[in-house]
């Protein structure tokens, strides 16, 4: 039983250094690309408490000002400053929770780190344009390096009067025509009753370090 069970993780660890290897010989050669995917199944944030427990705790949470539509398993609660928190900060996903490919590698022009625009080409915008409408909880999308998640945000609709906890990449969900290259800013969110977040400054985030540098190494730095 030993024997068996010293085999198997010998394997799986022989495997996870195998795709590290060819990752980063990818990495050198550029021969990956920057690609946008949505995840397979709705993403659940670490961030504060799950709803049920923040009930149990503070005798004062409830959903009585929500709809019963809202999702208590995404949900979670801010126990610092006593909020909902509908989409948190998402941590970068395993392979078989990678979705579909939503914005392929030719439809990505490049990143502005300067203003943290994201920028797309016209397909690209028409897909963002196409997604649901979703008040409380934007779209999650991961952004891969060779395959590899090196990043996490949401899409989200300037119509809606509410904010994620993390980085968000804003978007008109009612604009139907676009410029053959357009620009979305993407902001640092600040959470549920808050204002819209500041531009991400690349030294205070090593998160936008990491998203600049795979852009650098894909060649498209704006």
């Amino acid at each position: 039983m030993y024997l068996r069970t010293v085999i198997i993780l010998s394997l799986l660890l022989n495997n996870s250094c195998v795709q590290q290897k060819e990752h980063d010989e990818a990495v050198k050669k550029n021969t990956g690309a920057i690609e946008i995917y949505l995840f397979a199944k709705k993403p659940k944030s670490k961030e504060g408490i799950s709803i049920t427990q923040a009930m149990k705790k503070f005798t004062y949470v409830n959903l009585d000002d929500f709809s019963e539509s809202q999702d208590t398993s995404i949900m979670r609660y801010d126990t610092k400053l006593h909020t909902f928190i509908f989409a948190g900060k998402l941590d970068l996903p395993k392979q078989e929770n990678i979705g579909e490919l939503f914005i392929e590698s030719s439809e990505i022009v490049g990143l502005d780190p300067s203003k943290t625009d994201v920028v797309l080409t016209k397909s690209a915008a028409l897909k963002l344009s196409k997604l649901p409408f979703n008040t409380f909880y934007g779209t999650p999308f991961i952004i891969c390096e060779n395959k590899r998640p090196i990043f996490t945000g949401y899409f989200w609709s300037g119509y809606s009067s509410l904010m994620s906890t993390t980085f968000q990449v804003m978007y008109d969900h009612v604009q139907k025509d676009f410029a053959s290259i357009n620009h979305f800013k993407m902001y640092k969110a600040n959470g549920f009753g808050h204002e819209i977040g500041k531009v991400p400054e690349i030294e205070k985030y090593p998160e936008i370090q990491k998203l600049t540098e795979a852009f650098k190494r894909d060649n498209k730095i704006i």
